[in-house]
């Protein structure tokens, strides 16, 4: 919980997609007022909100615009693999298509429907009680659905932001995939060349011989962030870390990494303590090869 609280107080832009979730779940709300989902009773006072036609085309709008939502927010970082790797993502986008193309689909029936039951006066106990679980049965199943969408969004856009500043914790469990060439004791020109995920070290080279993250390798920050250009290929994601007076710097170079291509940097705040309390492999007093990263690659 801890850690989730200091991703949201360190990017502040996560409570969009938090919104969004939320808006997912009024939306809920008001799509089962106006299709009858809800008994009579609860729902008396909103009882008007069926009869305005405009409501319903409005929340259809607010539908549609989370699946747009959900598309632009991946274009930016390969939308289409991540489609096929993110199996949150996919329910969540699927959803959204599905509840469209149902309210587009069966509008016409639902509105006969709910017209035809106007006349309806009086109905007999045990068959109320039948309707009444089987409203509440429609809504579970909405309720579960729309959660998936805010849960699709919120996964997303952690999945996606360029430069995101985050524990090494939650660095692990993003790119658990990613960090496994980086476990295996690879060189550095085995990562580079067979990786997709790059990890730096951008303390000094004597704290760097003392202990560093496996599969680390040194940067030197100011021969980065004074380069005019950085030849970088444009299919690896970066993680940096270094010491806790760094982190202005840091954020420096992540944002010259991202405005020169680089797909997705994360800043990893915690640094080297960080990995060691999340279990990841600490080399200790073992011979480097000096290599300043990302200038002159």
């Amino acid at each position: 919980m801890n850690d989730i609280v200091n991703l949201l107080q360190n990017d502040p832009l996560v409570f969009i997609a938090w919104a969004i979730a939320a808006v997912s779940l009024v939306l809920l709300f008001l799509f089962a007022i106006y299709f009858n989902f809800i008994p009579a009773k609860i729902a008396r006072e909103y009882r008007e909100i069926r009869e305005r036609p405009l409501l319903y085309f409005g929340l259809l709008v607010l539908v549609m615009g989370l699946a747009l939502i959900t598309i632009v927010l991946g274009l930016p970082s390969g939308f289409f693999v991540k489609l096929i790797q993110d199996t949150v993502f996919v329910v969540g986008f699927f959803t959204v298509a599905v509840v469209v193309l149902a309210l587009i689909f069966l509008t016409p029936a639902i509105r006969s429907h709910l017209r035809s039951n106007k006349g309806v006066t009086a109905v007999s106990a045990k068959s109320s009680l039948g309707k009444i679980q089987k409203h509440w049965i429609k809504l579970a199943v909405l309720a579960v659905l729309l959660l998936v969408v805010g849960c699709g969004l919120l996964f997303l856009y952690v999945r996606n932001t360029s430069v995101l500043i985050l524990s090494a914790r939650h660095f692990l469990l993003l790119e658990r995939s990613g960090v496994e060439l980086l476990k295996s004791g690879a060189s550095y020109a085995e990562i580079y060349e067979k990786g997709d995920l790059l990890l730096f070290d951008a303390r000094d080279i004597n704290s760097y011989f003392k202990a560093r993250a496996q599969g680390a390798t040194v940067i030197n920050l100011d021969e980065l962030l004074k380069a005019e250009e950085l030849n970088y290929p444009k299919d690896k994601r970066v993680a940096l870390y270094g010491s806790s007076d760094q982190l202005d710097q840091l954020r420096k170079a992540a944002d010259k990494l991202q405005r020169s291509g680089v797909p997705k940097v994360y800043i990893i705040k915690d640094g080297l303590e960080g990995f060691r309390k999340a279990g990841y492999p600490i080399i200790e007093n073992a011979p480097i090869t000096l290599r300043f990263g990302l200038v002159g690659i």
